[in-house]
């Protein structure tokens, strides 16, 4: 065993470690969370560490500078430990707290002489709750932070990988999620001077897959086809049994199927799509693409692997909805201006900030069509000073830029989303100038601009006078569910009348796919 000093500001900690574990294995045993979207196999870069006094002499990271890897950085999951060391950790990251969303109206509200309850929405890259007083029926506090499980992946698929290639890997998720939940809710409740014996219920939402970590079901039906979850009804358990610290009861959203979870009909349920009479389409852009059309009785849902470039992961500079991170861009007159999230300096780009550049680069000729950055010599001289070659990208700021490659990992999560919206109105013989409403939801779909997102092709151009942003719509769902505890039967009810459009076994799809990659 080595011991293992951590610094992270001015906070100082020890763990242990075994001789062969790389860092950031030793790292999540610890409960310490770096992100990892790659599922620690070396591909992304984003786990970087500085190892002090760690002076190996080639650098053959392609994620490190040599000036870098001279001062010690390295990547926590390539990081093997054979001594002692000390690790400077870079400054934890708080998410932008998306816990506001669309007002569902409820006829009839049922108060409680006294307790509180929680909505919880556990989503792929972070988590959401809203602490509600059960005798008026309103919320009281809210808190928002990045899943933790971003240290096994990024992604469903990546965290599958996991599961199925680690013994005890679906424990090490439930756990995982259900300790970061205790806190926040420790957290919240703390901060109200609430004794957790005054917790009730708590109502959480979130894809199939991150419902069956939570409950610690079996998910080796999502790993090969048919895709047969071990559950799709929703539940009703006793926490303190999943390993929570007090007792409540645990209300888990039915879903719809393996990709089409309870976050999305949580959703519906805030946007009352299950009394409705025009026709409206509900999407909410994150790590899975999930949409759903229809009016009242007959809706049609799909799910696209759009991967998680929008939310950040897999681009050079990436970033989550946190403190500095650019969240809006416009070029003009020969000079970059941006936005940064609470005005704090720079640190990366997250999702609106990528749709935002991308249109940018488009609208200045910058970027082709088909999604090549031009070279100086191709694009007008006040934006040349911009442009990094050979093929290093375009510059942002002075350590922030976007490459060519974030331009492809774009390319792809644009042309599956647009493409999945194409194929659902047409299987579902609703064509776009049908559809009365386009409900976004999400944190993605919350901030983006709906010109840029339609310039870039990610929203058909003619449904962008028809969008409505709603905001956290899982997390406003579950409220809902507190507020008229009879929606968790409807919800139920709602699920089995929303018919899945598998859409990897669509010959068209395929094909649009592929179309759509041109911007």
């Amino acid at each position: 065993m080595y011991r293992i000093k951590l610094f992270q500001g001015e906070k100082e900690i020890e763990i242990s470690a075994h001789e062969g574990q790389n860092l950031l294995e030793a790292l999540n045993e610890s409960g310490i969370y770096l992100d990892a979207p790659c599922g620690g196999h070396g591909f992304c870069g984003k786990c970087k560490v500085r190892v002090k006094g760690d002076k190996a002499e080639k650098c053959e990271i392609p994620f490190l500078s040599d000036k870098e890897h001279q001062e010690g950085y390295r990547l926590a999951c390539i990081k093997k430990i054979d001594n002692d060391m000390e690790v400077i950790l870079p400054e934890n990251f708080r998410a932008e707290a998306l816990t506001k969303g669309i007002n569902r109206k409820i006829s009839n509200i049922y108060h409680c002489e006294r307790g509180f309850a929680a909505a919880v929405d556990i989503g792929t890259t972070t988590i959401a709750i809203s602490l509600i007083d059960m005798k008026t029926m309103q919320t009281i506090d809210s808190l928002a932070q990045i899943n933790r499980q971003k240290a096994y992946g990024a992604d469903v698929i990546s965290r599958i990988t996991y599961c199925m290639e680690h013994t005890g890997g679906i424990q090490t998720l439930q756990t995982c999620v259900v300790s970061q939940l205790q806190q926040m809710l420790d957290i919240v409740l703390k901060k109200n001077h609430i004794s957790p014996k005054e917790l009730k219920k708590t109502v959480a939402a979130g894809n199939t897959f991150m419902q069956h970590l939570l409950v610690g079901a079996d998910i080796s039906g999502f790993a090969a086809a048919p895709f047969k979850p071990a559950f799709l009804d929703g539940l009703v358990l006793n926490a303190k049994k999943l390993g929570f610290g007090f007792d409540f009861s645990l209300y888990v959203m039915p879903s719809v199927s393996a990709y089409v979870g309870g976050d999305i009909v949580s959703a519906m349920l805030a946007c009352s799509m299950e009394s409705s009479e025009e026709i409206n389409l509900l999407i909410d852009i994150g790590t899975n693409g999930e949409m759903v059309v229809g009016k009242k009785g007959i809706y049609y849902a799909c799910s696209v692997a759009a991967g998680p470039a929008f939310e950040g992961s897999h681009i050079r500079h990436g970033t989550g909805s946190v403190d500095g991170a650019i969240d809006h861009v416009i070029l003009h007159d020969g000079t970059v201006e941006i936005t940064t999230i609470h005005k704090k300096p720079s640190i990366g780009i997250c999702g609106s900030g990528i749709v935002d550049i991308t249109a940018e680069l488009l609208k200045h000729d910058i970027l082709s069509k088909d999604g090549r950055l031009r070279t100086k010599a191709e694009v007008e001289s006040c934006w040349r000073k911009y442009i990094l070659e050979p093929d290093a990208g375009f510059r942002l700021t002075k350590n922030i830029k976007i490459t060519q490659q974030d331009i492809r990992e774009v390319q792809l999560a644009k042309a599956a989303f647009s493409a999945g919206i194409k194929m659902l109105l047409t299987l579902s013989k609703n064509g776009c100038e049908s559809i009365d409403h386009v409900y976004l939801a999400g944190g993605m779909g919350s901030f983006i601009d709906k010109e840029n997102a339609s310039y870039i092709g990610l929203l058909p151009k003619v449904l962008k006078d028809k969008v409505i942003v709603c905001g956290n719509a899982a997390l406003s769902g579950a409220v809902s569910i507190i507020r008229d505890e009879r929606l968790f039967d409807t919800a139920q009810s709602l699920a089995r009348k929303v018919k899945t459009i598998e859409l990897g076994k669509q010959e068209l799809f395929q094909k649009l796919y592929i179309k759509e990659m041109n911007f």
